[in-house]
């Protein structure tokens, strides 16, 4: 090992971490921030070529339809825009030095599985690592389909992620208030609920781009966490007056206040989640949203998305903070 406890020979790797992920999203991590230990004890570092090698040979053949992108195509080339004066723009690529390549993996210590906790944690965080779409060890592999066709088909690719130092300690510190506060995934702990938002929320991310099941299953989750059933006879007792109401109440203790005017502008939130809860009912009784007129402030389908998802994000982050505050919000 060296100064900074890092395994330096693939072999010593294999014995002590027989279980690893592939972060299939694509990430970049300035290189002080690696090697970089969870409380689990598992690894987020730069994978070596011997990992690599076997990344490639396991899961090319897993992208490799018409249509996809390769491998290298992704986490070896660097994509570089440049605006054109029509207002449009020009992509090109060029390769990168091997030192330079992105692909990174999660080693677990032992033989221990995949920490799914540790998954969950990182999917409500500012930066996610998908550690779950594809996992390997030195006599098997594993996958999950639906997000390996979202990463690596041609136009549907999310693009590159810058990592900090501050959103690896993010992760860290929601890795171990999920396990303080619930148990965990396999834990027989309290606020059960949170737990099954985070399973929710994970099994969106194998929705194809553009699905309005996204915006059902967002509003899902914020029900599930804050709502009651209403009193049918209490129209102020609505599942949309009682967003209006909380939404507000809890985003002023949120670890960083939901980005309003970045998505809709001056709108005020009372507008914004209206509009919000109309657009989702008009998707869920077989209407077409409208966002040139009725729907107009939340700009579009993908816009509205967007926001959404970051509000699910910090509601669980804080749900897990403050989960009684939480049970006593859905019982009012």
């Amino acid at each position: 090992m060296d100064a900074k406890g890092t395994i330096n020979f693939d072999r010593e790797i294999v014995v002590q971490y027989a279980s690893k992920s592939f972060v299939t999203n694509l990430i970049n991590i300035n290189y002080e921030a690696l090697p970089f230990t969870f409380p689990d004890g598992s690894i987020l570092d730069k994978a070596t070529p011997t990992e690599r090698e076997s990344i490639k040979i396991r899961l090319e053949p897993l992208i490799s339809k018409s249509g996809s992108l390769s491998l290298g195509g992704i986490f070896e080339y660097q994509h570089i825009t440049t605006d054109l004066a029509d207002g449009g723009y020009s992509v090109r690529t060029e390769p990168l030095p091997e030192s330079d390549w992105k692909y990174y993996v999660v080693r677990y210590p032992g033989t221990s599985h995949l920490n799914v906790n540790l998954h969950y944690a990182a999917s409500v965080c500012e930066t996610p690592l998908d550690l779950l779409s594809f996992s390997f060890s030195e006599v098997s592999h594993s996958w999950k389909s639906e997000p390996l066709q979202k990463y690596f088909n041609i136009g549907r690719h999310p693009g590159l992620v810058e990592v900090s130092l501050d959103s690896l300690n993010e992760i860290s510190s929601t890795y171990e208030l999920l396990i303080s506060t619930t148990g965990g995934v396999s834990g027989k702990g309290a606020f059960r609920e949170i737990i099954r938002a985070l399973q929710m929320l994970d099994s969106l991310n194998d929705l194809p781009s553009g699905s309005g099941f996204l915006c059902l299953g967002l509003f899902a989750i914020i029900e599930m966490l804050i709502t009651h059933n209403p009193v049918l006879e209490d129209r102020g007792d609505s599942i949309t007056h009682q967003m209006k109401s909380k939404i507000p109440l809890l985003s002023r203790r949120f670890d960083r206040p939901l980005p309003l005017s970045n998505f809709f502008g001056e709108a005020t939130s009372e507008k914004i989640w209206s509009a919000l809860y109309s657009y989702r009912s008009s998707v869920a009784h077989g209407g077409v949203p409208d966002f040139d007129k009725k729907h107009r402030v939340l700009v579009s389908q993908d816009n509205a998305d967007k926001f959404l998802l970051v509000a699910v994000k910090s509601l669980i982050r804080h749900a897990l903070r403050e989960p009684y505050l939480y049970s006593d919000l859905r019982a009012c």
